[in-house]
């Protein structure tokens, strides 16, 4: 009869942690510095168990200005996958221009290596018509140009995209945005 043992561990746990430990079963830890639970996995290590659902949220401390007219990636809205994985990427923005004649373009950016992806975005086109782009791997796409009907106004942007990685990604999953 196997038991499980828990216990607190002040940071992220090394495999010593949980090799210390006297359970015969699972064992999990928890990081009392970040409220983050931990388990063991043989072939990988540590690994985070996710009380949030598995969501990564990421929020850009400040914003990101956009001059270029070809697609650029947006600093801190990227990250590799992992091979042979699933993820669901998505996002709502505030995109603003400086002048009512150009407008932001959102896009994405896919890493090599996919089995497949799909990727959605929306955006104002004008104060009631929207922009609208589907789009699947391995194409590379940004919304058309956009002319934002006001300057220095925001206006909504959402992106969502499902993708399935094979056994050996290459580069990053980007968020990009280009200056119509």
């Amino acid at each position: 009869m196997s038991h499980s043992e828990n216990f607190q561990y002040p940071g992220a746990p090394n495999a010593d942690v949980f090799a210390n430990s006297q359970a015969q079963g699972s064992v999990l830890v928890v990081d009392t510095t970040t409220d983050e639970l931990w388990y063991y996995k043989e072939d990988s290590g540590a690994r985070k168990i996710f009380s949030d659902g598995g969501w990564t949220y990421i929020k850009l401390a400040s914003d990101f200005t956009i001059s270029n007219t070809s697609p650029t990636p947006v600093t801190g809205m990227a990250f590799t996958p992992d091979p042979s994985s699933e993820y669901i990427v998505e996002g709502q923005l505030m995109l603003e221009g400086s002048s009512a004649g150009l407008g932001v373009c959102l896009g994405i950016s896919w890493p090599s290596g996919l089995d497949r992806g799909v990727f959605r975005a929306v955006s104002s086109k004008t104060d009631a018509d929207d922009w609208r782009l589907n789009n699947y791997y391995p194409t590379n796409a940004n919304l058309a140009a956009t002319s934002n009907p006001n300057a220095n106004t925001p206006y909504p942007a959402s992106l969502e995209s499902t993708f399935l990685t094979g056994g050996s990604p290459s580069g990053n999953f980007a968020l990009t945005l280009l200056r119509g």
